[in-house]
Order: C-alpha cells, then structure tokens, then sequence
C-alpha cells in the first residue's frame, strides 16, 4: 500500500460529500421540490463518483512541492478548477443520464 493512500482516500471521501452537498443544494434549495424528484437519481450516481475523483486528483497535484511560491499557488487554482469542472460534468452526465 502506498505511503500517501490515506491521504488520497480522505480527499477523495471529502470531495465525494462536498459534490453530495452541492448536488443536494441544487435539487433542495435552487429547484422546486417536486414529482420529477425521483428522475434525478442518476445525477447522484454520477456526481459522486465526479467529486471523488476531483478529490483525488486535488490531493495528488497538492503533493507536488514547488519552492516558487506562485506555482504552488497556480497549481492549487487549477486543481479547483478541475474538481469544478469534473462536478460539472458529472451533473451533465447524470442528467443525460436521467432523460
């Protein structure tokens, strides 16, 4: 087992819960709650995985040390815009899913 396996399994578990919780924001406070509820199922099933991935991703490119403090910064910009993106792909792929 690697030495950095927690490490990547806690991002991964953390970026899971925090795409569950922007999945339940969307469909409890943005959205009308309603019959159609049940049709966004699939949505779940792919953000999650989306956000654990995102997660781990975050922690790999966070284990790279720079002593340029600017590339450490760069590379932590980037590394949320890709758990950003990889949650909305994941909500894109859920919906064509659930169609």
């Amino acid at each position: 087992m690697p030495e950095n396996f927690p490490h990547i399994t806690r991002s991964a578990v953390i970026g899971a819960v925090l795409a569950l919780f922007l999945l339940a924001v969307d469909l409890f406070l943005l959205r009308e709650p309603g019959a159609g509820i049940q049709k966004m199922l699939p949505v779940s099933l792919a953000v999650v995985p989306a956000g654990a991935v995102g997660g781990m991703l975050y922690a790999y490119f966070n284990r790279i040390s720079f002593k340029n403090t600017r590339a450490a910064i760069l590379i932590n910009f980037f590394s949320v815009l890709l758990y950003i993106f990889l949650v909305l792909t994941g909500f894109m792929v859920g919906m064509e899913l659930g169609s």
